[in-house]
């Protein structure tokens, strides 16, 4: 994919929105950092990033699309943001240590598969 050395990302405030696949297998992708102006994360974005272990996702975030972070091994703990309305199927999935997830809604959209195979911690926080 060309991203081998490519290891932190700092989204501009005028991004809205990533499209499907667009870091997906940059394996030493560590720190993710999202602007206040991201409302999607589109298909595979990130998928078998397995390095990336560090992902700030921004307030307004509405929906993480299927596989967005599929098979990204490093990921412990991810803060789902209050805006998230939809975690498509399968986003989280073979995230095997992710230990714990912070959702901010009790009326979130879960896809099938949204956190498989792995064991944590899932949380609502009061807002």
């Amino acid at each position: 994919m060309g991203c081998e050395s490519l290891e932190d990302i700092v989204f501009p405030d005028s991004l809205e929105y990533l499209i499907g696949g667009s870091f997906a297998g940059c394996v030493n992708l560590k720190k993710v950092d999202f602007s206040e102006s991201k409302t999607y994360i589109g298909l595979m974005t990130f998928k078998n990033c397995t390095s990336l272990k560090e992902v700030q996702l921004s307030e307004n975030l509405t929906e993480i699309q299927d596989e967005a972070f599929y098979n990204c091994t490093s990921i412990e703990k991810i803060y789902i943001p209050f805006n998230t309305q939809t975690i498509g199927s399968r986003a989280f999935m073979d995230c095997k240590n992710l230990k714990e997830v912070i959702l901010n809604r009790e009326d979130i959209l879960l896809g099938a598969g949204a956190f498989y195979k792995h064991f944590m911690v899932i949380k609502t926080s009061d807002r």
